[in-house]
């Protein structure tokens, strides 16, 4: 009695799906990685009637100061001189983004807002959240 043989199959691998998926993954991450800027210090930004989402089209120098008075340019943490030797580097064409946590110091706000206009940058959006209905 003769036994019969199974068909063998043959497993093969498609490099170009691959690719394709790597590809996907490599778009998500990006896209992704762009929405994290502003969440990874973590602050509550004052309420506004009239906040609007920032216009993402030009490139922006962001600078946030966080409850305890600590700044952070670009999410790099840095001292006052610091801040004032960063924005001697910025043109006065640079567009800033600036967010202050509600429970931050006045003059510590004001004094960003004083180094950079004393810099001659006037384009500066305030980051702020929209204001909930009640």
């Amino acid at each position: 009695m003769r036994r019969r043989r199974r068909p063998e199959f043959h497993i093969e691998i498609a490099p170009v799906n691959l690719i394709d998926l790597v590809l996907i993954l490599l778009i998500f991450f990006i896209t992704t990685t762009t929405f994290l800027n502003l969440k990874l210090i973590e602050m509550t930004f004052p309420e506004a009637s009239s906040a609007a989402a920032p216009d993402q089209a030009a490139p922006k120098t962001v600078i946030n100061i966080d409850g305890a008075g600590a700044m952070y340019i670009d999410r790099r943490k840095v001292s006052r001189e610091e801040l004032d030797n960063a924005v001697q580097g910025l043109s006065p064409e640079s567009n800033v983004l600036l967010g202050a946590d509600e429970n931050c110091r006045h003059g510590d706000f004001m004094g960003v807002i004083d180094a950079l206009k004393g810099r001659g940058i006037h384009n500066i959006d305030i980051i702020t959240r929209p204001k909930n209905p009640a």
